[in-house]
């Protein structure tokens, strides 16, 4: 933040901390400051002030902070950081303060694996940013899909998604304002502190048009199928009637069951073809262009000196060109263009060359794929496409037009359906152990309308009691409603509040909801959120206090609300690896992921005839990747090197290549040969590398 033009941020940062330091000093057990600061360019945080428990202490070299000097630029290593103030401390709350956007080297899933060992919640208060464009689609990282759901579209700017993943995966906050809005982040930041018990964290999106999510298929998603040996032959195309396909299964396509398609010779499927002429009024057309242009495959016209059409010396005149259709895994119609293709203009001898596509639908989930199995350069005059209506054309997507690099042989895309929801609501259960709650809207793209919220009578409460209600609307831009909260006093009564968010003007936005409760009983577990999707666990739930019956039913649930397999009991009885009986920890029987992905951890039940509820802030990770150290614990010397050994086996069916990072100590150092590794399905890598610290008179 430089001055003069950043002071108004800089004396907003000083003034949260100020009210956090108010706020959180006189606490029984006191709170620990640490605080530092960086610029654009630094390599390094310089600490502000260390170890300070007074705010007498704190506030005087806060209050002395300054903007000055030139601006160093956007965006800034704000998580890099981050990592350097955080490097030694555990069991806390970390907020970075900064107007830049990310622009570090370290990724949001390093900071989560980071943050999550130490038990660190990380919140970012970005102070207006530097306006980074968004995505593409199949730029979208494999977190950004894991955490956000459908909300991962690309829509969002690119320089903040760092740091929305860090605070979401650590169980922290984002807020994301302009800088004329710094009052009411203020009021927002303060809350927080004395809302920390997790009431519901949900990702999502609100739209008015139904669309897809397109991304490029991985290359174990890739597979041919080989239609014309294992499917059915649907026929020879023609040049001027497309081909009438029945499907077995009716498909969704924009929302609309889909029994008959035509398929044309020129790369397209028309979805929704006249099955009644001359009485179809279709003004409109729907279609899946998979290389949409003026095809031209290889004719043989009929006559006495027709040539052999393939090498058993059979002949077939007309187009060279047949359809194929098969049905795979209970769930998937494929349809496949096999032929010879004539890659010479009219007129011109036959360059000829076999070229094959083929579409995949999904009767069950309306996911469809297309792949490319032989192809040239198609794509340089084709468009890659689906189309709802040629006549309105909100939610139609192209994915590449004209673009050489939009299809080669071996590729494909995969294209998931985002529904129409105008509005998305929120039940939240308050119980009488919650004096507190706030509703907390982030948007990370697009507008909003103004987030209602309603009583357990069903009455919206009302802003304008401001001594038990309050509401704050922050723009990121001017209207856009980006962050909305709404904190109510509850009265120790409880019931079922909804908050609904809905679309505002643009038609469109991405966002995360929170509910975050003023209550002592808060659910936290202190075990790895990382763990190994086919490997046996015990999860265990720290509550503070013990239940009725020693007992909680607990269950998992993804980021946009949808649980993952059957609820579970867990104990507070001392044999579940729960600690002590009755001492508020714990624990569930042997455990098994049902599929891989993210999940909040939930529980429910009752202390002392009190129904509650509430959810782990920081969310787990289920992954086909198991790691684990032999031996477990290893000794070394000062001066000296000692191997340390890793093992990771691949759970999945498929190959996977990952990235290795290791971290050790301040005044440690490593040194390994294994900065990437790929690993067969089913097998186990053993990546190892080479510890020391060298002996100074500090040790």
């Amino acid at each position: 933040m430089a001055g003069p033009p950043a002071a108004p941020k800089i004396n907003t940062v000083k003034t949260v901390i100020a009210e956090q330091v108010n706020d959180l000093a006189p606490r029984p057990g006191g709170t620990d400051f640490n605080i530092y600061t960086f610029d654009a360019g630094s390599s390094a945080v310089k600490p502000l002030l260390e170890g300070k428990f007074f705010a007498n202490q704190i506030l005087p070299p806060v209050n002395a902070l300054a903007a000055t000097g030139p601006d160093g630029g956007c965006p800034v290593p704000g998580l890099t950081m981050l990592k350097q103030a955080a490097g030694n401390k555990f069991d806390g709350e970390a907020w970075l303060y900064t107007d830049g956007d990310s622009g570090d080297s370290i990724n949001s899933e390093q900071m989560r694996h980071f943050l999550n060992q130490r038990r660190v919640r990380g919140s970012i208060a970005l102070l207006g940013g530097c306006g980074s464009p968004g995505k593409k689609q199949p730029d979208v990282s494999g977190g950004e899909r894991t955490y956000l759901k459908l909300a991962a579209d690309g829509s969002q700017p690119s320089g903040i998604v760092p740091y929305l993943l860090t605070a979401m995966t650590s169980g922290g906050q984002f807020v994301y304002v302009a800088p004329d809005q710094l009052a009411n982040a203020v009021d927002m930041i303060r809350a927080q502190l004395s809302h920390t018990a997790g009431a519901g964290r949900w990702s999502d999106y609100v739209s008015n048009v139904f669309t897809y999510r397109w991304d490029r298929l991985e290359s174990w998603e890739y597979q041919w199928f080989p239609a014309e040996s294992l499917g059915q032959d649907a026929g020879q195309m023609n040049e001027s009637v497309p081909l009438r396909i029945n499907m077995p299964n009716p498909f969704p396509f924009y929302g609309d069951d889909t029994s008959t398609v035509d398929v044309g010779e020129d790369g397209y499927i028309r979805m929704n073809p006249c099955l009644n002429p001359p009485f179809c009024q279709n003004l409109s057309f729907s279609f899946l262009n998979l290389l949409y242009k003026d095809l031209r495959w290889r004719y043989i016209a009929p006559g006495p000196n027709m040539e052999p059409a393939n090498s058993a010396g059979t002949t077939e005149y007309g187009l060279q060109l047949h359809a194929y259709t098969a049905n795979f895994g209970f769930e998937w119609f494929i349809i496949s263009l096999q032929g010879t293709a004539n890659y010479n203009p009219p007129g011109s001898p036959g360059d000829f060359a076999p070229r094959r596509f083929q579409t995949w639908l999904n009767y069950k989930t309306g996911e469809i794929r297309y792949q490319y199995g032989q192809i040239r350069d198609e794509a340089v005059t084709a468009e890659i496409s689906l189309i709802d209506s040629t006549l309105f054309t909100a939610g139609n997507l192209v994915v590449s037009k004209n673009d050489f690099s939009g299809a080669a042989s071996g590729m494909g895309y995969k294209f998931t359906p985002a529904p129409p929801q105008p509005a998305k609501v929120y039940e939240v259960e308050v119980d009488p152990l919650i004096q507190s709650v706030i509703f907390l809207q982030t948007g990370y793209s697009g507008t909003f309308a103004p987030m209602v919220v309603t009583d357990p009578n069903g009455t919206a409460v009302n802003c304008s009691d401001t001594a038990n209600v309050r509401c704050l609307i922050v723009d990121s831009k001017p209207g856009d409603r980006m962050v909305q909260f709404v904190q109510v006093k509850t009265g120790g009564t409880g019931g079922v509040y909804k908050a609904t968010v809905a679309v505002g003007a643009s038609g469109s936005g991405t966002f995360s909801f929170n509910a975050l409760a003023a209550s002592d009983l808060q659910a936290s577990s202190p075990d790895r959120h990382t763990l190994a999707l086919k490997s046996a666990h015990v999860l265990r739930l720290d509550l503070g206090r013990p239940a009725d019956n020693g007992q909680i039913e607990a269950w998992l649930q993804e980021p946009n609300g949808v649980r993952i397999g059957d609820p579970f009991l867990m104990y507070d009885d001392g044999q579940h690896e729960d600690g002590a009986a009755n001492d508020g920890r714990f624990g569930s029987d042997s455990f098994t992921p049902s599929s891989a992905g993210a999940a909040y951890l939930w529980a429910k039940g009752k202390i002392q005839g009190v129904d509650f509820k509430r959810s782990d802030p920081v969310p787990f990770n289920f992954q086909p990747l198991e790691v684990w150290a032999v031996p477990e614990y290893v000794e070394g010397f000062y001066a000296s090197t000692t191997p340390v050994v890793f093992y990771a086996t691949n759970q999945d069916s498929v190959r996977h290549c990952y990235y290795a990072t290791f971290s050790v100590p301040n005044e440690w150092q490593i040194s390994t040969p294994y900065s990437s590794f790929c690993i067969e399905a089913g097998a186990t890598e053993g990546p190892y590398l080479y510890v020391s610290r060298t002996l100074t008179g500090k040790t």
